[in-house]
């Protein structure tokens, strides 16, 4: 995106005036430091139309620049966070400038209201969008809508005071057919603050003339920002209120269909701007905000606001822009937020809505009634795209005739309200609420609660064993379709005629659950009946279930370190003798033998380091025989010193630095460091994929000098990095390789019941071979000479461990074996 100097048309506040004005240079060309920071603002239409365009909805304003975030980019940050860059940021900030960048500062977030809120309008204009005086004429019109509409909706605290600064001419950036509202807003705040309008206002809004529509919105504003953008045309004061209030932090007034007015049994798809009785959804010039937007910005004080206290109650409620009259919302607090039970207000809208077209329309309106979504319904009801648990507004529209086809758009085919002598009852029947009366500017609503309820029950129930053959029973019930919206029940209760101690109860979102440790003897038929505080429905049961016998079943449990995996293996015999010891083994190793019943250790070591490692456990009964995988992971660790080979091709040395054997998947960089005669050369990399892992290193003018190379290698863990000694490679000056190895050979042997001896030969190619250290899995491994040891009080059958680790002039290694004791 090219930005060039602007001119402005200066027009004063009051009468126009033909002085053609200059905008500094640095107004649109401005030199940018090496690292950026900003403020992260959402952007935010009135109509779905710019989002549903591809547009971004995120971008970085500075204070003087508003630069959009690449729209591929996922944004997991809250509107008015501060973020601090690297680098500087172009025309567009990519996903790499996003992710490196830094969060200085979370949204500090406004509180109370503003007795004098400053509304700064700047009228725009390019070719083909030309400013006139009759555009002048429609904003006033505006104006005078939405001043009095403003305080009034404030509760009479917040007087809007609206200006006009002069015509901007922003056709240097922005031409025929064209909307670069980024740069026409750079120039507009750049204008602004030489004029000394920007400080000295709450909000700057950029309006364009209503016969243009290069602007693929009717509005847009930032989210808790200070700038928008509009048209003016008629009607629109209830654009310039939604764009505003998008600015005080509101998101949008949304809808969620199911189907029913309100359900907790099945998933709602949420629909932006939902709601079209509400200024922030599409309500239009007939809209209010919703009590849940008044309350968050401090415009619903106590004395507009009644609280039902759960016992019979009449209010008169007043519309919400006549707060001189007494209540203008009425909340209902949720019950108990454990179990999902959402918060409602309720609002009397007298308006013929906008947009709705129902000819059925009431003459006085009609109560709107909306729900803050309580945390658990958020998460488990609320779907936007299929995807749960990601609402994106605070406030929700109860239909009282909801859309039963299409659920994913909005619905103006009729009236949502709860129209007069109408009565609406919740879905766990906790209250019911009847319009009695209005007449326009009040209404008599009573609200009572609901006493002996009926609950739900579920369709149908069924009951099935655990696939694994352990002792527990999987219960499903599922619900029928015409039962959602009405005497729905807060949980769901399992239990066992047969047996008392058996049960288990579930939210309504789960439709099963898994009840634990049940006689593999007993025939069970388990019921399901729906609870909602001391109401209870039908128990409805499954067929008769019996667990029965089963092969043996396995459960485990591991504790690991880098090439060491203990495993915690309970055995049920499936309630059938097994017949000879079951085994657990490492895939391609030798088995481990375990206790036929209850638990057992068998430890693993000498293995390949962050490595998933597959157990498997077998056993046979007289039913049959089970074989059980398990995949436990060990960690990352110190690796062992690689080994180096060399070659020269030409001057240049071609080198390769290979892992050890228990470092396969373990290393993760390579570094290779050369001694040279004019000093030292080190290069790093990292492992090329190969099998085995290695990196291949080419080194330049390297041959006819001697020389000493080392190699090392690298894990990287959770916690930390992990590195090897050095391996080495050494040159002559003729350019003979030579390679460090260590080589150990082990004999082993078993020819006396409960002993092991272990023998080793050990040879380093470069020298002295400094140590050789004998592990075993069970038992030590005692010395009897510098080569040998023995290893005694080993049970007959079972399966030792040997590891053997040396370290010489060349480096390490390590050489693992097996044997069964005789």
């Amino acid at each position: 995106m090219k930005r060039f100097q602007a001119t402005w048309l200066l027009f004063p506040i009051i009468m126009v005036s033909a002085t053609v004005w200059t905008a500094p240079a640095d107004a649109a060309m401005r030199t940018v430091p090496k690292g950026a920071n900003g403020v992260l603002r959402k952007l935010a239409s009135n109509d779905g139309r710019f989002e549903a365009a591809g547009n971004s909805v995120w971008a970085i304003n500075n204070g003087s620049r508003l630069t959009p975030v690449d729209a591929s980019v996922v944004v997991d940050r809250i509107s008015g966070s501060v973020l601090e860059f690297p680098t500087a940021l172009g025309d567009e900030v990519s996903a790499s400038s996003m992710s490196t960048a830094v969060e200085v500062r979370q949204p500090v977030k406004t509180t109370g209201v503003t007795a004098s809120r400053t509304v700064t309008v700047i009228p725009l204009q390019w070719p083909g969008a030309t400013w006139k005086t009759s555009d002048r004429t429609m904003a006033n019109s505006i104006v005078s809508k939405l001043t009095p509409w403003w305080r009034a909706m404030s509760a009479n605290q917040e007087a809007l005071n609206i200006r006009f600064a002069a015509v901007l001419d922003v056709s240097s950036v922005n031409g025929i057919g064209q909307c670069d509202f980024y740069a026409m807003s750079d120039l507009a705040v750049a204008f602004a603050k030489e004029k000394g309008l920007y400080d000295t206002s709450n909000n700057l809004m950029m309006t364009f003339t209503g016969e243009n529509e290069d602007c693929g919105f009717g509005g847009l504003g930032e989210v808790g920002g200070k700038l928008t953008w509009t048209y003016t045309a008629p009607g629109y004061e209830g654009i310039w209120a939604h764009e505003l209030g998008h600015n005080m932090g509101l998101p949008h007034a949304n809808a969620c269909n199911a189907g029913v007015t309100l359900t907790y049994l099945k998933p709602c798809e949420e629909v932006e701007y939902g709601d079209v009785t509400g200024t922030m959804g599409m309500g239009g010039p007939s809209g209010f905000y919703a009590p849940t937007f008044l309350a968050s910005v401090g415009w619903l004080p106590e004395a507009n606001r009644a609280v039902w206290a759960r016992t019979s109650a009449t209010y008169s409620l007043n519309r919400p822009d006549r707060s001189d009259l007494g209540v203008t919302a009425i909340n209902i607090p949720g019950l108990d937020g454990t179990v999902g039970d959402n918060s409602y207000w309720v609002q009397y809208n007298p308006n013929a809505l906008t947009y709705v077209t129902d000819p059925n329309r009431p003459v006085q309106g009609g109560l709107v009634i909306t729900f803050e979504p309580s945390k658990e319904f958020a998460e488990h009801r609320i779907s936007l795209g299929g995807v749960l648990g990601a609402p994106t507004s605070t406030s929700y529209l109860c239909d009282l005739t909801p859309p039963t086809t299409t659920l994913n758009e909005v619905d103006y085919a009729t009236d949502p309200r709860l129209l007069p002598f109408r009565s609406w009852t919740d879905p766990r029947n906790q209250f019911k609420i009847t319009l009695a009366s209005v007449d326009g500017t009040v209404a008599t609503v009573q609200i009572e609660p609901i006493a002996n309820s009926a609950v739900t029950a579920p369709a149908t129930v069924s009951a099935t064993p655990d696939p694994s053959g352990a002792t527990s029973l999987l219960v499903s019930w599922q619900i029928a379709a015409d039962a959602y919206g009405a005497n729905e029940p807060t949980t769901w209760n399992v239990d066992f005629g047969e047996d008392a101690t058996k049960s288990c109860i579930a939210l309504v979102w789960e439709l099963s659950c898994t009840v634990s440790d049940i006689s593999r003897t007993l025939t069970y038929t388990p019921g399901v009946s729906g609870t909602n505080g001391l109401s209870r429905s039908t128990r409805v049961t499954s067929s008769a279930e019996l667990l029965g016998n089963s092969p043996p079943v396995f459960t485990a449990s591991f504790t690991n370190t880098s090439d060491e995996i203990v495993a915690k293996i309970h055995v049920d015999s499936g309630g059938s003798p097994l017949i000879g010891n079951p085994t657990v083994e490492i895939e391609g190793s030798q088995p481990c033998t375990i206790e036929p019943e209850g638990d057992s250790t068998c430890t693993f070591f000498g293995l390949q380091r962050k490595t998933a490692h597959t157990l498997i456990a077998k056993g046979t009964n007289a039913i049959g025989t089970r074989e059980t995988r398990f995949i436990a992971r060990t960690l990352a660790g110190t690796p062992e010193n690689p080994t180096i080979s060399g070659k020269f091709v030409g001057s240049e040395l071609v080198a390769t630095v290979f892992a050890d054997a228990a470092d396969q998947n373990n290393v993760d960089v390579f570094e290779m460091y050369c001694i040279a005669q004019k000093g030292s050369k080190s290069v790093y990399g990292f492992g090329e994929g190969t099998s085995p892992n290695s990196k291949t290193f080419r080194l330049p003018k390297m041959k006819g000098k001697a020389n000493y190379c080392y190699g090392r290698v690298m894990s990287t863990g959770t916690v930390k990095i992990y590195s090897s000694g050095y391996g080495l490679l050494r040159i002559a000056a003729n350019g003979k390789i030579t390679s460090g190895k260590l080589v150990i050979t082990p004999t082993i042997s078993s020819n006396v019941a409960g002993i092991v001896n272990v023998k080793w030969k050990a040879i380093d190619s470069l020298g002295k071979v400094q140590s050789v250290t004998a592990n075993s899995s069970t038992g030590s491994c005692k010395k009897t000479t510098a080569t040998s040891c023995v290893i005694k009080g080993l049970t007959s059958g079972s399966v030792v461990s040997i590891v053997l680790s040396g370290r010489g002039t060349s480096g390490s290694e390590t050489v693992r074996s097996n044997i069964v004791v005789k």
